[in-house]
């Protein structure tokens, strides 16, 4: 059984990639399965709970650190029942939360994978808990949809494909 946690994190721009903040250049990213054993310093949820769940879990990082920061990390899992991918832990790195952050568009960025993942199991919704004062946030900037009076919502189409062609949409006409 999975821990439904409540996704609190502010989307902050939807981009082909990240944007640094400070000098407006796009940055090229990679995605990656990882896995923890224990908890991340600095690091606000416990990211070994997410795969002791059943999860996995995704870091985001720029392309070609040699330092490999993880900038955020999304864990989700396949919903067979619902037929959708369901998100169970969404975070940026610290260093890219409010104003002064690093970089824009890292929780677009991992949403949009998840949904890219969703469709490649042949899904086309995915599904999480949001913070009730962030559900408004997130009709807006994702086109999400709140799934009757609970904080439960989705992103069907066509947000579902708006936000993964904003992210993939080179990498799908490549083939």
């Amino acid at each position: 059984m999975f821990e439904l946690r409540k996704i609190d994190i502010i989307i902050d721009g939807i981009t082909d990639c990240l944007v640094e903040r400070a000098s407006e250049k796009r940055i090229d990213t990679e995605i990656s399965e990882v896995s923890f054993r224990c908890r991340l310093p600095g690091w606000k949820f416990d990211w070994s709970e997410p795969e002791r769940q059943g999860s996995s879990v995704y870091a985001l990082r720029v392309k070609g650190d040699p330092e490999a920061v993880i900038q955020g990390l999304v864990a989700f899992h396949e919903d067979k029942e619902n037929e959708c991918v369901y998100g169970d832990l969404l975070e940026s790195n610290s260093e890219n939360i409010g104003r002064d952050g690093k970089y824009l568009g890292v929780g677009a960025h991992l949403t949009a994978f998840a949904c890219k993942t969703a469709r490649s199991l042949g899904y086309d919704a995915f599904y999480f808990m949001a913070k009730t004062l962030l559900m408004d946030h997130y009709r807006k900037t994702l086109g999400a949809t709140q799934i009757g009076s609970s904080a439960l919502m989705g992103i069907f189409e066509p947000a579902f494909s708006n936000l993964i062609n904003s992210y993939y949409e080179k990498e799908i006409s490549d083939g």
